[in-house]
């Protein structure tokens, strides 16, 4: 615990960022993505400890003439690795409350395999509207020394 907690001080966050410039940390910034008057903001965790994970949060806007959040559905896949070896992959989808938040980590567990670094990667992800509008969110990761 006590070196995760040095990392965590000396490293700071993590940050949402393009594969080759990942940052140690839990959680990545809230990113706000765009498209034609929708707007998912949107965050990615990584969480060890006795139930690793990661996690995907997320909330669904439209621009009616001001931004109201709105129910959304989500699908994609994911990765997550230990020092780039592969070791939880696959494809994702959920559906938000009536008030457009979406909270999703069971389908991102992982049997941790001994202290490194891991990444947990959304890819392909795109969220659909009910007027069938269409957000797609860029390839990211969030990184942290785990396990």
């Amino acid at each position: 615990m006590i070196k995760h907690m040095v990392s965590l001080a000396v490293l700071g966050s993590a940050l949402l960022v393009s594969p080759a410039h990942a940052q140690t940390g839990g959680c990545g910034a809230a990113i706000d993505t765009r498209k034609s008057g929708s707007s998912v903001l949107w965050r990615l965790c990584l969480e060890d400890g006795d139930l690793p994970h990661g996690s995907l949060t997320s909330h669904c806007r439209t621009a009616l003439p001001i931004w109201t959040l709105t129910p959304c559905s989500v699908r994609g896949r994911f990765e997550i690795r230990k020092d780039d070896a592969l070791v939880a992959s696959g494809p994702f989808h959920t559906t938000s409350d009536l008030d457009g938040h979406a909270a999703l980590d069971q389908v991102f567990s992982f049997r941790c395999d001994g202290a490194g670094a891991y990444t947990f990667a959304v890819t392909e992800a795109t969220y659909t509207f009910p007027t069938l509008a269409s957000v797609a969110l860029p390839g990211v990761l969030v990184a942290r020394t785990a396990c």
